[in-house]
């Protein structure tokens, strides 16, 4: 399993090296919101651009996160459910739809503009078998304040009741939202969303708290895989990975691939790790 470190810093710093290049080369500011096409393992896929951020998801879209497009292709069937926890403006749902049209994708993204953008994407492909969902995943059923990073569409760090302790340079909000958050037992039981065969879980530090009301849905043997970024060493118990593993393990979810390591701004390792039974 590859297991490359890579400074989170130094990441950061590429980015605002690449932030530069382009914003002396494009004119957003000017031309407004565009839609733009990329291909991604040999489909087309068009994504509306209106921020740096976004332009650079767009660039990076194959080679970011190559462990995650892998786990799709390996994972999602004809007939699949597919929940994308954390979609962003819609990435590895547009992705999935695209790679397979008889799945069905639920997005889930309750940021007001990462949402709006979500849509617009599923939109302008044609994608029936994608459903945004303006819902916020977390530990139980209630009204929440969300806390927004920063106000640029495909921006990510937000956090439910606090602000994003995993940012570089501590914590930060800059703009608050109420949003209706429910937990997957309750999304999956009364709520009565389809099981998913499987989770996509980025939500940038909530993992384990979502994960920690999911004990219904880790019953039914409908869900195979969930990939799901993790911080932490296993090794070390007191670590979040760790008590995801120790959570899993008893309904039979194993470590089955894990991603390139990056480092948060407090040092902490972070990597993508899927689990499958």
């Amino acid at each position: 399993m590859p297991n490359t470190k890579r400074s989170f810093s130094k990441r950061v710093a590429e980015f605002y090296q690449w932030r530069i290049r382009n914003r002396l080369t494009r004119a957003y500011r000017v031309l407004g919101p565009r839609f733009q096409s990329v291909t991604v393992r040999g489909l087309s896929i068009r994504l509306l651009i209106s921020s740096d951020i976004e332009q650079y998801r767009l660039d990076s879209y194959s080679a970011k996160e190559p462990e995650t497009l892998d786990w799709i292709d390996r994972k999602v069937q004809s007939g699949t459910v597919f929940f994308d926890i954390g979609a962003n403006i819609g990435l590895y749902s547009l992705y999935t739809a695209a790679r397979n049209p008889d799945a069905t994708v639920y997005a889930f993204e309750p940021e007001a503009q990462n949402h709006a953008h979500l849509c617009q994407n599923i939109f302008v492909n044609n994608f029936t078998n994608v459903t945004p969902c303006a819902i916020a995943l977390g530990p139980a059923e209630e009204l929440s304040t969300f806390h927004i990073s920063t106000m640029d569409a495909g921006s990510a760090l937000h956090s439910l009741n606090g602000p994003n302790q995993l940012r570089i340079g501590g914590a930060r909000s800059v703009f608050q939202q109420k949003v209706y958050a429910t937990s997957l037992n309750a999304l999956t039981g009364k709520l009565g969303m389809p099981f998913p065969h499987c989770i996509k879980l980025d939500v940038d530090g909530l993992e384990y708290e979502i994960l920690g009301s999911a004990s219904q849905l880790f019953s039914n043997p409908t869900l195979r895989t969930i990939l799901l970024e993790v911080t932490g060493e296993f090794s070390n118990p007191a670590s979040e990975a760790a008590r995801v593993k120790t959570m899993l393990e008893p309904y039979g979810f194993g470590i089955e691939n894990m991603g390139a390591e990056t480092l948060t701004g407090s040092g902490e390792a972070v990597r993508n790790t899927v689990f499958s039974r």
